[in-house]
């Protein structure tokens, strides 16, 4: 995956969904690349999380973030996953 230092094109609707986001250190995944704004580590565990976003994106980024920002069910769906591969790349290390 690729790293850039820039918000994600949705920042707008996902600011308003999850206020947090455009003041905590957040990355986000779009499709094969890291929004990484605050320029802030990418450790393998990170980008283990963020390869399991990326894969179930599916090509299709923007509609996935749409159903993530108004779907808690789809959400919590989707962070299971992706924190599993985040925590098995903890336990390995």
């Amino acid at each position: 995956m690729k790293i850039v230092f820039e918000q994600p094109p949705m920042i707008g609707e996902i600011a308003i969904a999850f206020p947090l986001a455009s003041v905590q250190k957040s990355i986000f995944c779009w499709g094969d690349r890291i929004c990484n704004p605050h320029r802030i580590e990418v450790t393998p565990s990170l980008m283990a999380h963020e390869e399991v976003h990326s894969g179930r994106q599916n090509g299709d980024p923007a509609t996935w973030w749409a159903r993530y920002i108004a779907d808690p069910e789809f959400r919590l769906a989707e962070e299971i996953p992706a924190h599993i591969a985040e925590v098995k790349v903890l336990l390995s290390q």
